[in-house]
């Protein structure tokens, strides 16, 4: 089941148009390789959260414009369509974390609470544009794309405000979290063939980006049917992820506000409330750590029969190896 023999059996399928290009080929063994231990990632964000100043709003800001710039450069989209995009991003951000609040109230999250924003940006259903009109990005896959790339010079500021907004670890008086009932969530998506090889019962494996998850499962089922094809061929998957009854998991956050871009009609809709959640999400922090439960592959998978993949949550990050293997798609 190693890397290499997937990859091996992968360039000699019948149909050329299914075999990796070489540039795939690349990629595929760069990620083979990589690890949590010796990541750009792992240096520089512990540089970052060894550093005695909070981050700036300001800081924060030319982080992500950087992001989407580096981004849009690598894919090919102008610097223009770039920029108007962080705009976008930036203003909606500060429309909703200034939304329903009055004098000084309405530059508070601005001035005090950069993570806030952090999380603001993070859930943005606005796109960059790309080649084509169908094939636009959210701000949430731009940097998962460059954490699972390791490049995250320009991600690392926003990774950081994003992790300081963690469940566990709040100060003394802070609301109780609301964990999941049962203490699982769910993902669904696709999982193409050439990576069920990787998910095997009993493995303990990092996922190298954040990793976003429902309280509910009919939302990851509603997501897995928008996302569950891949290529051009059924690859429906459904993850539940099991936290510790008692200790749950130290590098998960509940994401408890938005930018308002989802909703009908924006912050201008009846009833719309940026400062509440839209649902019960949880979102792990990246190179968060899973250990394989059980994993069924259908030969036919659908919307209705996916293959299913159940995961335990690591409760501690900190204490897990830091060789581990990465996985290659979750």
């Amino acid at each position: 089941d190693s890397v290499l023999r997937q990859l091996m059996e992968s360039c000699w399928v019948h149909s050329p148009e299914d075999r990796p290009t070489f540039v795939d080929v690349e990629a595929r063994l760069a990620r083979a390789t990589r690890t949590f231990e010796a990541s750009t990632f792992r240096r520089l964000y512990a540089a970052l959260a060894g550093r005695a100043e909070p981050i700036s709003y300001e800081e924060l800001l030319v982080g992500v414009k950087g992001l989407i710039l580096e981004h849009a450069q690598r894919h090919g989209i102008s610097a223009h369509d770039a920029n108007i995009y962080f705009n976008v991003v930036r203003d909606n951000t500060l429309l909703a974390a200034a939304h329903g609040q009055h004098g000084a109230d309405a530059v508070n999250e601005l001035l005090r609470d950069p993570a806030r924003l952090a999380v603001r940006m993070y859930t943005t259903a606005e796109t960059l544009p790309a080649n084509s009109p169908n094939d636009g990005r959210e701000l949430c896959s731009i940097l998962n794309e460059t954490l699972r790339e390791d490049k995250p010079t320009h991600a690392i500021i926003f990774t950081r405000a994003l992790n300081s907004f963690c469940v566990t670890g709040r100060t003394p008086g802070s609301l109780p979290v609301r964990w999941p009932p049962g203490n699982e969530v769910w993902r669904g998506g696709a999982l193409p063939a050439e990576h069920h090889h990787f998910f095997t019962v009993g493995k303990t494996f990092r996922v190298p980006s954040f990793l976003s998850t429902s309280a509910t499962q009919a939302t990851a089922d509603q997501f897995m049917q928008g996302r569950g094809m891949h290529n051009g061929r059924p690859a429906y998957v459904r993850w539940t992820i099991r936290f510790d009854a008692s200790r749950r998991c130290n590098h998960v956050n509940f994401i408890s506000v938005h930018d308002g871009s989802l909703a009908p009609g924006g912050l201008n809709a009846p009833g719309a409330n940026p400062h509440v959640a839209r649902e019960d999400e949880f979102l792990f922090a990246p190179y968060s750590v899973f250990t394989i439960i059980s994993v069924l592959f259908r030969d036919h998978p659908t919307s209705e029969q996916p293959h299913e993949i159940v995961l335990r949550a690591s409760v501690d990050n900190l204490l897990e190896l830091m060789s581990l293997e990465n996985a290659p798609w979750v």
